[in-house]
């Protein structure tokens, strides 16, 4: 018997593993597997013939036939049968599959017919900003992968404990957007995860901060957590006349208080007349004050308005 062809008829679980198979060989265990054969010795099927599946070490097998519908005849001598792993072995067969026909007591010999795999379904990937930080892949039945990398030479890969129970693994930083892994049914076949990297913010307390504010020589230092718009230049923040090369300002003086316009300063007093006492001798200056007082004349006696002194009585002429 020849093998002439195969294909895999993928179920809705298996597209949502989120895993590029790369090689056609491999057969999703959820998926159903369509081939056909070409009868070589004898040249045509016969009723009773029978096609029988088994993983490598035949601890699963299973028989298609014209009785249970597994096999069917296209032409006597052409055949087309269709195997359901998952029906037909459970969940615990993996790896190589071989078939033989079988007629009776005769069997012919075992060929190869496909690689069995079990597929864990992924959910996300999360990675941090930083390039250097490992992301957070999330799924079920994770302990199906046997290592993930993040180029497909498998450079540095991250390899998976045995029984891995969790459900996040922790896988390094997709170059490219890209991640590969490798099936711990089939770890000879590097796969793709089709799975886009979701960008995690950044963790309280390393919020991104805005550009300081612009500070030149001689100026204040901006404030700790002052920021400004990238190219924008802060106006100084030191007053006129203290800059480098600039002349200091002296403070405006308070201006002078006005005097009474009748206050006048006193004269030089004659030799022989005593200096009076005006209210002005006493003031501080720039204090106003009150008009000096006169004093009362003399009969016959006036006041000089010039000198602000009171003149000495004249004597009368002899008689």
């Amino acid at each position: 018997m020849l093998l002439i062809g195969k294909s895999v008829q993928e179920s809705a679980t298996s597209t949502g593993s989120n895993i590029q198979l790369a090689n056609q060989d491999e057969l999703p265990q959820d998926a159903k597997l369509r081939f056909s054969v070409r009868a070589q010795s004898p040249a045509s099927f016969g009723r009773s013939e029978k096609i029988e599946i088994a993983t490598e070490d035949e601890a699963f097998s299973t028989t298609l036939s014209l009785d249970n519908g597994g096999m069917t005849l296209e032409t006597a001598k052409v055949a087309v049968a269709t195997l359901d792993p998952a029906k037909a072995f459970g969940a615990s067969a993996f790896g190589p599959l071989k078939f033989r026909v079988v007629d009776g007591s005769t069997a012919g010999d075992w060929q190869a017919l496909a690689t069995l795999v079990r597929l864990p379904e992924l959910h996300d990937l999360k990675c941090p900003a930083g390039d250097d930080q490992q992301c957070r892949l999330s799924g079920s039945n994770l302990f199906l992968v046997d290592s993930v990398a993040s180029d497909p030479e498998f450079d540095h890969p991250i390899q998976v404990p045995d029984g891995f129970p969790g459900y996040v693994l922790p896988v390094p930083h997709p170059e490219g957007g890209q991640l590969y892994l490798k099936l711990r049914d089939d770890p000879s076949v590097v796969n793709q995860v089709t799975l886009a990297a979701e960008k995690l913010p950044a963790p309280p307390g390393e919020t991104q901060h805005g550009p300081r504010a612009a500070y030149h020589e001689g100026e204040a230092a901006p404030a700790p957590g002052a920021t400004g718009q990238a190219g924008d230049v802060t106006a100084p923040t030191t007053q006129p006349g203290t800059g480098p090369g600039d002349k200091a300002v002296p403070p405006p003086s308070t201006p002078p208080q006005k005097t009474s316009p009748h206050a006048t300063q006193p004269g030089p007093p004659p030799s022989s007349a005593q200096q009076p006492q005006s209210a002005t001798a006493n003031s501080q200056p720039g204090e106003e004050t009150a008009p000096a007082t006169q004093n009362t004349p003399q009969s016959g006696g006036t006041n000089d308005a010039g000198s602000g002194t009171s003149a000495m009585p004249e004597k009368a002429p002899p008689q």
